[in-house]
């Protein structure tokens, strides 16, 4: 009995003060509140636990994007959002500021240093922008050489996507431009007719691919026979269409007066893999590692060698 009468509700605690009522309801209140607060969180937990991205924030998170105006003309205009916003991202744009504040005699290291970097991150488009920038200084026909190579690698890779971006092709027309440039002063300098055509190879343009772009290469070996660059252009271009016993004429030729030449050996080891002569392009490769010392090379070379053994042992 007592414990029946300790939980039935007396008339008395039926009948509070209004007060009373009013303290009462502010405690549910906020506990309401309180479980709201607890489920929101506990549910953000979890969508981060799940993979699932939480509600963005009102405030954007920091860019890598770079400021233009602390660009040299040469980089202007590229797709500098794309930059990574980590360590990378950030120790390029800190050399963009270096670069705007730095006297003249310091810039040429600064360069060399943003070089490396949009290399390290594999913008090539940016390196070469960065090249140019630091050619323009120093009037060195190496590193005018460089940026047009540069170039020349970034509008390769372009063109491998198919059509070009209207970026791509921009960079394409203004890298044609200092090639040009470059030509009317130096017009003997077979290195920067060599990036000039390979520009025009891979402008996307049909009026230029083939009269500026593949014949001017071949004029090119054709008047300079102890120059290596056009040979290896052009058997690196017969690679990518699929004309591999062209390509293999023309480097099995070229590794006759220069025997064991790393380039043209790891191309000609490619054309070899791809026509299922395996024994022959690890001769191949074999001979330039005899041959070389460079330890980027050999390293190079000792790759090609690994990937050969393993379609050797690959299932056929």
């Amino acid at each position: 009995m007592q414990d029946n009468q300790a939980h039935t509700p007396t008339e008395s605690s039926a009948q509070q003060s209004p007060l009373t009522k009013y303290a009462q309801y502010g405690v549910v209140g906020l506990a309401l509140v309180a479980f709201v607060l607890l489920l929101f969180t506990d549910r953000s937990a979890l969508q981060g636990s799940r993979g699932v991205a939480p509600v963005a924030s009102a405030t954007p998170a920091a860019s890598g994007s770079l400021d233009q105006a602390l660009l040299p003309a040469s980089l202007k205009g590229l797709a500098l959002p794309e930059l990574p916003a980590g360590p990378d991202g950030q120790s390029i744009t800190q050399l963009l500021k270096q670069l705007s504040s730095a006297p003249a005699a310091e810039q040429p290291e600064v360069l060399d240093r943003l070089v490396a970097a949009c290399l390290n991150i594999d913008r090539l488009d940016l390196a070469a922008g960065a090249q140019q920038a630091l050619a323009e200084r120093t009037a060195s026909p190496e590193d005018w050489h460089k940026a047009l190579r540069l170039y020349a690698q970034a509008a390769e890779r372009a063109a491998s996507a198919g059509s070009l971006s209207p970026a791509a092709a921009e960079q394409n027309q203004r890298a044609r431009t200092v090639a040009e440039k470059w030509l009317s002063t130096h017009p003997s300098d077979v290195t920067a007719q060599v990036q000039q055509a390979l520009l025009n190879v891979h402008s996307g343009d049909p009026a230029r691919i083939m009269p500026n772009g593949i014949q001017a290469l071949i004029k090119i070996a054709e008047a300079n026979p102890s120059d290596l660059e056009a040979p290896l252009a052009l058997s690196r271009f017969a690679l990518q269409t699929g004309q591999l016993d062209r390509a293999a004429q023309r480097l099995s030729t070229l590794l006759k007066t220069h025997p064991g030449h790393p380039e043209a050996s790891l191309i000609y080891s490619d054309v070899l893999v791809r026509q299922k002569k395996l024994t022959e392009a690890r001769s191949v490769v074999e001979a330039a590692l005899a041959a070389t010392r460079d330890p980027a090379v050999l390293s190079r070379l000792q790759a090609a060698k690994q990937a050969i053994s393993a379609e050797a042992r690959s299932p056929q």
